[in-house]
């Protein structure tokens, strides 16, 4: 249970992936949705100091964007 975040990153990242592969639209939608519903489940099953990580380099990353201007 403790990785189960990364099997859901995994199937997020694999279904975004395969979404760019396939021609049809529709699937493609459906495919794009799934991916990105189970990377926030992922994100929301992971410890909190990946949790962490993650929004402080996202947010640190703007702020040195805003700054290089």
């Amino acid at each position: 249970m403790m990785l189960a975040y990364l099997a859901l990153f995994g199937v997020g990242l694999g279904s975004i992936w395969l979404a760019f592969r396939i021609a049809e639209e529709v699937i493609r939608i459906a495919l794009v949705s799934t991916g990105a519903i189970a990377m926030l489940f992922g994100f929301f099953h992971s410890p909190a100091e990946l949790q962490f990580a993650v929004e402080a380099v996202s947010l640190g990353g703007g702020w040195l964007t805003l700054r290089s201007r």
